[in-house]
């Protein structure tokens, strides 16, 4: 399964067939940051592209990424592992070298996910 997100420049998603610039393959994209409506995806690449649609509605697009915080999704290819606490705030190592805060509601759900790989 090779499920695409599509930019705001397309208006409206074409099917996975049709070739199309401003789709960007699932397995590309590292985390999707929530903001308000919209969503800023960044892909593996380190660009980041701007999405008129909202976390939830792309967490339903993309089952496999975890809900890691209100306004994070994060693929779990890429994670690296975890940071540790930083004044009580869990943070996911992915990567890129970059981290995501971890919700204290997520801690225990992502914590099993990924007993094999590290610690939080």
């Amino acid at each position: 399964m090779r499920a695409l997100i599509y930019t705001r420049e397309t208006g409206q998603g074409v099917s996975p067939a049709t070739p199309d610039p401003s789709a960007i393959a699932a397995d590309l994209i590292v985390r999707i940051e929530g903001r308000s409506n919209y969503a800023i995806v960044h892909t593996k690449d380190g660009s980041a592209h701007l999405i008129a649609k909202g976390l939830s509605v792309l967490a339903k697009q993309l089952p496999t990424f975890w809900r890691v915080h209100k306004s994070h999704l994060v693929n779990p290819h890429y994670v690296a592992g975890s940071v540790g606490s930083v004044r009580f705030n869990a943070l996911l190592r992915l990567t890129t070298g970059f981290s995501v805060p971890v919700s204290r509601r997520q801690r225990a759900a992502i914590c099993a996910k990924l007993s094999p790989l590290s610690f939080l």
